[in-house]
């Protein structure tokens, strides 16, 4: 690896055909995991990535991110202007549309109202950009500026009601920019205009596929590994590599990619401070082997079936690698473990009973570090609390939680609290990931 490409992510092998540089936004994982779903490699590096890191590189397309920012005010994340000029195809997605009008000479203002949620988009230009995409198709608006003069040969290619300008482009130089976020699946049409972009404006091959992937992990595991001992959860012994199920969102939320705008250095993030990718001394006296670290979970599943794997394998509910401490707040001991095992072990059977364990993402128990008082057999108890913790999802980054018949709800909580000493009361986990997370730690 050259120095130019020396810390970024996934930097080593293969090189990502779709680059999107994060300004901050929630959705800038979404788009890397939208873009892989045509089955071309995309990964999420942070917008203060060098031109000469981006020309190493050599992606086909950069797609620019939303932000919370304003691009006109002091300390808003900005790129090297001199992106515009490497003759990459550029799509900016809301916020990274407003800072390539800007950059280039347009005007950004305030919105007199802004617009939120879904709105109909008028094509104006139903070619290039937007081939396919249906005209009064609902996307999706989460912003408060608006582009209100666009620089020297751009033009409208779409607008909605509120927005006169939401798609624009510069067809000679392949600069386009859309207002609403099609990662999302509220956009109707999203995905039509995404593939427009991958495909037909940056000329990419659809070659991100799971038996390529295996081939190329293949192939990196014996180039790096060779013919030293690997320990893969079976004995110890002397060992040079460790092997871990690292995901890409593991990297994400443990890493971060944004930089703050004031000093420039590179902010860590660290949504999951438990995780071995952020919480590994720095003297280890081994190596990483991380085949999976450039995966979501959905595409891990597609592995592992390509591989053969058996449905109870590879849609097996994630398990944190730290195990049960963290779902352990609080002080972490004997007594409060085996109160964890319990309950975690009726909710698995409850759910499994009832059907609903391949409808669910994930589902465990929670124990908080307080005690309630409750009353069982006329007597008063001073007990811990267990929480449910239910969620269904696609790929970890975000989640819902998962709507439990009221029957279930109920056997479950009546068993932990009948069957596990040391519990009178259990509670339903109702958040959604964001603004919490999955995991309570």
């Amino acid at each position: 690896m050259s120095a130019a490409l020396a810390g970024l992510e996934g930097a080593e092998g293969r090189r990502p055909a779709i680059v999107i540089l994060d300004f901050g936004s929630q959705y800038s994982e979404l788009i890397a995991r939208r873009v892989r779903e045509t089955e071309v490699y995309s990964l999420v590096l942070s917008h203060t990535t060098t031109l000469e890191q981006l020309r190493e590189l050599a992606p086909k397309g950069i797609i620019l991110s939303g932000g919370p920012n304003s691009v006109y005010a002091d300390g808003a994340p900005v790129s090297d202007p001199g992106l515009w000029e490497l003759g990459i195809p550029v799509l900016g997605v809301c916020y990274g549309m407003q800072l390539m009008v800007q950059q280039l000479g347009g005007r950004v203002e305030a919105s007199e109202r802004g617009e939120y949620g879904k709105a109909p988009l008028w094509v104006d230009d139903p070619t290039d950009l937007l081939t396919n995409v249906d005209d009064g198709s609902t996307m999706w608006m989460s912003h408060g500026d608006s582009v209100v003069a666009l620089p020297e040969g751009f033009s409208r290619l779409a607008h909605t009601d509120n927005t006169p300008e939401a798609v624009v482009a510069n067809h000679q130089r392949r600069l386009y920019g859309v207002q609403f976020h099609p990662e999302v699946v509220h956009s109707s049409c999203g995905m039509a205009l995404l593939r427009n972009f991958v495909y037909h404006i940056c000329g990419c091959a659809p070659d991100w596929t799971t038996d390529v992937f295996i081939d190329e992990a293949i192939a990196s595991v014996r180039a790096q590994v060779g013919d030293k001992r690997v320990l893969l959860g079976k004995k110890l012994g002397p060992f040079d590599y460790l092997a871990q199920g690292t995901l890409y969102p593991d990297v994400i939320e443990s890493a971060g990619t944004n930089v703050d705008p004031k000093t420039g250095e590179r902010v860590a993030v660290k949504i999951k401070s438990h995780h071995n990718v952020g919480g590994l001394p720095k003297d280890l006296q081994f190596k990483l082997v991380e085949p999976l670290r450039r995966l979501f979970k959905d595409e891990v599943r597609k592995v592992g079936r390509s591989l053969g794997l058996p449905e109870e394998i590879v849609r097996r509910h994630p398990f944190p690698g730290p195990g049960l401490a963290i779902r352990i707040l609080g002080e972490v001991n004997e007594e409060k473990l085996q109160i964890l095992r319990d309950a975690d072990l009726i909710v698995r059977e409850e759910v499994r009973d009832a059907g609903l364990y391949h409808e669910i993402w994930q589902a465990f128990a929670v124990l908080l570090p307080v005690r309630s008082v409750g009353v069982m057999g006329d007597k008063r108890t001073y007990a811990y609390p267990i929480v449910l913790r239910c969620v269904g999802s696609e790929d970890g980054m975000t989640a819902d939680w998962s709507r439990l018949p009221y029957e279930v709800m109920e056997r479950i909580s009546n068993r932990i609290v009948n069957e596990v000493e040391g519990v009178n009361r259990v509670v339903y986990d109702i958040t959604s990931k964001p603004p919490g997370t999955i995991e309570w730690e």
